[in-house]
């Protein structure tokens, strides 16, 4: 009973120890962890506007000339051309990304470096941008290339920007045969075809639809922060995601400046610019909803690694290490897929390259350029290619891609100074 009685005393001692948590407090530590977070924000707001990324411009091409290019089904694209024919020379003029050069460039050797030197004449690059997206994001990379002396053409997606939609709807096949519109209506030969994100899964349906036809116009295909199958792996996610995409209450949220930046932070790496996470939410809410909706169902249901390994153009893929939407493994498995391609991956960048590694981005497609001449055919190509080993291995990292439907245990990787 005695002992009974002390355990009763003591709970009760206990009971009363305990705080009376009153309505007013919850509201106070509401406000203080709101608070909190509003300051927090600010400060987030306040580092990206004074990031070393805002003077890069997403809209000032100098001396682009409109272009207006009709598809196959009616659609008509918004494009902008800028710089010398591709017969000009560009031999006075040497390649140089940026007045500084980039770090780790004096360690390049073997084939890219010679690929490089002989990428001696004006060339046409096609740049084609990413879901939401226009083609303003390619302009720091457009500009790199046209003061080096090369020809430039950027193009809005069907129901992005200026450009319309057509019969065809909004499907892969239709982007493939809107970028073949662009290359005919230029007659292009040789020319250098870069995608970012669904710009680089649209270079791949083309490929992979049209391979005669590629072969005729494409000399190249970089394919940037991009996949080759279903985006997501999230069954339910594939289900809500198109509604969502396009609810009006997420247009609201994007257009606010103080919500909308944080809304897109994720698809930049570790530095985030504040003009370019408000051009992002900008780019967004103009894609008109049911284009957001439409291209996203295509995306999660999206598979074409089936004709991938006959692709027949030396293709660079290249990743950012935080890439948050579409991570690296993506671009290991389309490099695992397409024979002798080489896969780049730059330290610290998330998916938006074009805006966050601009100069190492032009210096890629430059490369790229060159390496065209050397490529053999697919019936020519060896079982596996060889790129060979960088002095500065902490800077660039190269293994050996073996040609196959499955991701090799050991891929042609260079880890790249931004």
């Amino acid at each position: 009973m005695g002992g009974n009685r002390q355990g009763f005393d003591i709970g009760r001692s206990r009971a009363s120890s305990r705080p009376h948590v009153r309505p007013g407090d919850v509201v106070a530590a509401a406000a203080l962890a709101g608070a909190a977070t509003v300051v927090a924000g600010g400060l987030a707001l306040r580092r990206w506007e004074r990031s070393e990324l805002a003077g890069e411009e997403l809209v000032h091409l100098p001396g682009a000339e409109e272009l207006r290019i009709r598809s196959s089904d009616g659609a008509e694209l918004a494009a902008l051309v800028a710089g010398p024919t591709p017969s000009a020379s560009a031999t006075d003029k040497p390649f140089s990304p940026d007045s500084s050069r980039l770090r780790g460039a004096e360690h390049r050797t073997g084939s890219v470096a010679s690929a490089m030197e002989e990428t001696d004449r004006a060339t046409l690059f096609v740049l084609a941008h990413g879901w939401t997206n226009d083609r303003c994001v390619w302009a720091p990379v457009a500009r790199r290339l046209v003061e080096s002396g090369h020809q430039v053409v950027c193009y809005n997606h069907r129901g992005h920007g200026d450009s319309t939609v057509g019969s065809a709807g909004l499907t892969l096949d239709a982007l493939a045969e809107d970028m073949l519109a662009v290359l005919e209506h230029l007659d292009a030969r040789d020319a250098v075809v870069a995608g970012h994100s669904m710009g680089g899964m649209t270079a791949q349906a083309l490929a992979t639809l049209h391979p005669e036809r590629v072969r005729a116009r494409m000399g190249a295909m970089v394919l940037v922060a991009t996949a080759c199958e279903r985006v997501t792996s999230n069954r339910l996610a594939d289900r809500l995601g198109p509604r969502v995409i396009a609810h009006p209450r997420l247009d609201r949220a994007m257009g606010s400046r103080s919500i909308g930046p944080f809304l897109v932070r994720r698809t930049l790496g570790r530095t985030a610019s504040r003009a370019h996470l408000d051009s992002m939410c900008e780019m967004f809410v103009s894609t008109p909803p049911h284009v957001r909706a439409g291209f996203l169902e295509t995306m999660v249901a999206m598979d074409l690694t089936e004709g991938l390994p006959k692709v027949d153009v030396p293709v660079t893929v290249v990743a950012g290490e935080k890439d948050r939407l579409l991570p690296r493994h993506h671009a290991r498995r389309i490099a695992g897929l397409v024979p002798g391609s080489r896969l780049v991956e730059i330290p610290g960048a998330g998916h938006m390259l074009p805006i966050e590694a601009p100069a190492r981005l032009a210096e890629l497609l430059h490369e790229a350029a060159g390496l065209r001449r050397h490529w053999p055919r697919l019936e020519e190509a060896p079982t596996h290619a060889e790129v060979p080993d960088h002095d500065n291995a902490r800077s660039m990292r190269t293994r050996t891609l073996r040609a196959g439907p499955r991701i090799p245990e050991s891929l042609t990787t260079e880890r790249s100074e931004r």
